[in-house]
């Protein structure tokens, strides 16, 4: 099954029973829908025409400007369906927004112009008189909810209105910087620019004026740099245009208090400081293996020796048995002079291995030697390959 809009498929499901489009209506989904369905004994098709009916609502511009002896247009577009007649679109000349204090429509009138396109009318007055300023009722039904009406101002060309809002954002307050910002106020017909001037308070000596372009922003910031840590500033805001300016207006401050090997406003600085807090974490790391490293190397060394010194005491005990048995001794009262280094081997020195070998070359200890010379070369080599 598929469902076609105005001849283009947007929805096809192969195999089903049923197919079901939801969608929230707008004005350009109007359109001619065709369901339809096959199998293998035919094709079916269901039309059906639909429409999103609206009450108009609008997109508009509800304030002008003009300079006597000018033309000027007002324009205003809605949004609705069925699209309006445009002798459904009405525009009406008022001194007030109270009923009954507007004119009779203004359509056909020598000094008026009214031309209605599609969604869009427009009223156009020629050559501006002081009377011409003012309020414009403007109104349009197409049957579906109630009559829309709306109320614009034309204006004659003048300063502008003085900016809204103005303050300091306290979070964005720093030793060295602080932002401003404020909402625009209407130009009245004429493009305007703000000046904003700032100095610390109480010294207009070192006064500072910037000029920033106005571009149609619904708020604006600017931001003050190169200030004086824990200082008090005053600043100031008014708008300029070819009528004249505006009122000003004035906000005061305070910088941050400077805190002593802190650079305000420097990401140098922030970044340098992260890299070296990165070396010096390495470092630690590096310092922690290495520690833990010859730990355990140490405690290997005192292994092997330990080791080493058992195997030593068996050999002496072992010799002290022999001689008792050839001599008929008991192994406590034994006292060869050919196993002297044996029975000695505590009281040397740790590292003095050789002196060892040396005292074990007696004829009569020639087996003990080779023994233990076999013992320490395979305790060595295992301990080679731990390391």
């Amino acid at each position: 099954m598929f469902i076609v809009k105005d001849g283009k498929t947007i929805l096809k499901r192969p195999v089903v029973h049923q197919l079901i489009h939801r969608m929230t209506a707008e004005c350009s989904d109007t359109g001619v829908y065709t369901c339809s369905g096959y199998n293998h004994y035919g094709t079916a098709d269901n039309a059906s025409l639909r429409s999103a009916r609206q009450p108009p609502r609008v997109d508009v511009k509800l304030n002008y400007n003009a300079r006597e002896h000018d033309n000027v247009t007002l324009s205003y577009t809605i949004v609705a369906f069925p699209v309006p007649e445009p002798s459904q679109f009405a525009w009406e000349r008022c001194t007030n927004e109270s009923k009954g204090s507007c004119n009779n429509s203004l359509d056909g009138m020598h000094k008026f112009d009214v031309m209605t396109k599609g969604l869009s009318s427009f009223l156009t007055i020629r050559d501006v008189k002081i009377e011409d300023y003012g309020m414009y009722k403007f109104s349009v039904f197409n049957g579906i909810g109630s009559r829309l009406i709306e109320w614009l101002h034309l204006k004659p060309i003048e300063k502008p209105d003085p900016p809204t809002d103005f303050h300091v954002i306290q979070e964005e307050i720093s030793e060295r910087s602080a932002v401003l910002t404020w909402v625009p106020g209407f130009d009245n017909g004429s493009p305007q620019t703000f000046y904003i001037t700032y100095a610390k308070k109480g010294d207009s000596s070192e006064l500072i004026t910037q000029s920033i372009e106005f571009k149609c922003q619904k708020e604006m910031n600017y931001t003050l740099r190169n200030l004086e840590s824990k200082t008090e500033y005053i600043a100031s805001i008014y708008a300029s245009n070819g009528e004249g300016f505006s009122p000003t207006i004035n906000e005061t401050f305070i910088t941050l208090k400077h805190i002593p090997g802190k650079k305000a406003d420097s990401p140098v600085a922030f970044i340098v400081g992260s890299v070296g807090g990165g070396i010096a974490t390495v470092l630690v790391i590096i310092g922690v293996i290495f520690i833990v490293k010859r730990l355990r190397t140490s405690g290997n060394s005192r292994h092997r020796y330990k080791l080493k010194k058992g195997q030593m005491n068996q050999y002496s005990s072992q010799q002290q048995d022999d001689d008792a048995y050839q001599n008929g001794q008991s192994v406590s009262g034994t006292n060869s002079t050919g196993c002297i280094a044996a029975q000695t081997y505590e009281e040397l020195s740790k590292t003095t291995d050789t002196s060892f070998y040396d005292a074990l070359n007696s004829s009569s200890c020639k087996a003990a030697q080779t023994y233990v010379e076999s013992s320490m070369k395979t305790d060595t080599s295992v301990y080679d390959a731990l390391s």
